[in-house]
């Protein structure tokens, strides 16, 4: 749990002061709602006080970004978060047609990767090269998004959609099962893998 996360963490602090000789008296430290029954202020000089301000500061951090994932996560039904990821995937979608990189580069990630069963698998390197060169563009592409599934900060989101376009000048119409696996930075869902395969079922 959280807490004794919490706990451990100042407990291991409360064993740093004590190998440097600092005199440490118990006393309550409350961080948002939560408070800990080995809760202390230490009487520190030196390094200790700027490095106990420093943990206490990336604890709150930490509780505030915990509450507010858990927040997220458990007040949002399927539909809700499917509505949610269709605007997602919509917008990822209209910035992939104008085969602009630079509009491209904005909805992935720097580690973003294609996994597609024709090629394997495409690093974004390689994929804004061939779009730069215009060996490859996308003229329409839609998604049908089915199922999302959240893990704190990570998204798995599931669709069906077509993609057309053309690949080195030859025409391509494809029906695909897509699965785009995002990830939350700065309020905003960048998509961190996408892994299509064909749709051969109705």
């Amino acid at each position: 749990m959280l807490q004794d996360w919490l706990t451990n963490i100042f407990s291991s602090f409360y064993r740093y002061l004590f190998v440097r000789g600092e005199r440490c008296t118990t006393a309550k430290l409350h961080i948002f709602n939560f408070s800990f029954s080995i809760d202390f202020s230490c009487k520190v000089t030196g390094h200790g006080l700027p490095l106990l301000q420093k943990c206490l500061k990336l604890l709150a951090v930490i509780v505030a970004g915990d509450t507010t994932r858990v927040k997220h996560t458990t007040n949002m039904t399927d539909d809700q978060l499917i509505k949610q990821f269709q605007v997602v995937e919509d917008n990822f979608n209209q910035a992939l047609t104008t085969n602009n990189v630079d509009k491209i580069s904005k909805y992935v990630s720097e580690e973003w990767i294609l996994l597609v069963p024709q090629f394997g698998i495409i690093t974004k390197d390689r994929f804004l090269h061939v779009i730069e060169q215009g060996d490859l563009s996308h003229t329409a592409m839609n998604k049908q998004v089915l199922r999302v599934k959240l893990y704190n900060d990570i998204a798995i989101v599931t669709a069906r959609g077509m993609n057309i376009g053309f690949l080195k000048d030859e025409p391509f119409n494809a029906e695909h099962w897509v699965t785009n696996v995002y990830k939350k930075e700065n309020e905003n869902w960048i998509c961190i893998m996408t892994h299509e395969a064909p749709a051969t079922c109705k």
